[in-house]
């Protein structure tokens, strides 16, 4: 505990960096990242198995639509998926060798996956077979996606956000005062309140992107990469890396409708590249050499 926090490192010293992690429920999660490293929890993140992925390619992203089934994305190309729990991964043809740093799936047959390249897969078969749509410029990387339903979703990169209302067949530029919203994560907590996040800002919908406001800036500080969680429309967090001549974590918290963001102290330096929360009290933050935090308190000590 420090400066009224509660994050415990429960993870720590690893080799291989983890980029993403999802829970399911309060105690089924999984964690992903370099050298092909799976990671799952049984016990609220409190203990970690790793699972045999079949790869060496770094893994990015991953998206699990219950308990037993669920998706990763990674490096040349990389899908996986299993379908017990992750005692058994196989892989899927994704026909590109773009690294792939999103996937979001809206039920056991309709995904996503997104990457370098403006790519953007889609299957609707539950990865049996994966097609690309177009639609977000070919020369610049995508950075994250996120589908409601069959038909809405977002994607986001350096060359903005684009919406789709037609699964993906079309796409639109998301919009902030005339200007374009570049964004290194995207997240909806349902279909109306998204949240995107950007070096030097972060931005909010409650219309289902029909608009945004800007919610967040950092004064100038340029945070190299940024990743929101979304609690509800009061409370919400912001974890990346600030670049100060070497990379620095760092952690935003709000709790008044996302109009002031408090810095969280943290007890390491490993910077952060992803967090989830399950509920308001439970979430985990991941990031450099293996680091896995969690708190049982909504990050406040008790």
């Amino acid at each position: 505990k420090n400066g009224g926090q509660d994050w415990n490192v429960i993870r720590n010293g690893a080799r291989e960096s983890i980029l993403d992690i999802e829970f399911v429920d309060n105690e089924n999660g999984w964690a992903v990242g370099g050298n092909g490293t799976i990671v799952h929890s049984t016990d609220r993140g409190w203990n970690w198995e790793e699972q045999e992925s079949g790869t060496d390619k770094g893994l990015v992203s991953l998206d699990f639509i219950n308990k037993k089934e669920g998706w990763v994305v990674g490096g040349t190309g990389t899908i996986l998926h299993t379908d017990d729990a992750g005692i058994t991964w196989q892989a899927q043809a994704s026909n590109t060798t773009a690294t792939l740093v999103g996937v979001s799936f809206v039920d056991d047959e309709y995904g996503w996956a997104v990457g370098g390249g403006g790519t953007i897969l889609h299957t609707t078969d539950g990865g049996t077979t994966w097609t690309a749509q177009t639609g977000y410029p070919e020369n610049s990387s995508i950075s994250a996606v996120a589908f409601v339903d069959r038909k809405r979703g977002w994607v986001t990169g350096w060359e903005g956000t684009m919406r789709t209302i037609d699964g993906g067949a079309t796409w639109q530029q998301a919009i902030y005062d005339q200007w374009i919203i570049p964004g290194n994560d995207i997240k909806f907590a349902n279909d109306t309140l998204g949240m995107i996040t950007h070096q030097f800002s972060a931005f909010r919908t409650v219309d289902g992107g029909d608009s945004w406001e800007m919610i967040f800036f950092t004064g100038g500080r340029l945070l190299e990469y940024s990743y929101g969680c979304i609690i509800d429309q009061d409370e919400a967090w912001i974890v990346g890396e600030l670049w100060y001549g070497s990379p620095i974590p760092i952690c935003y918290h709000t709790t008044d409708g996302w109009k002031t963001w408090e810095q969280i102290p943290l007890d390491h330096r490993n910077p952060l590249k992803q967090i989830f929360f399950i509920d308001k009290n439970t979430g985990w933050m991941v990031g450099d050499n293996g680091t896995i935090s969690h708190t049982t308190t909504g990050g406040l000590s008790q």
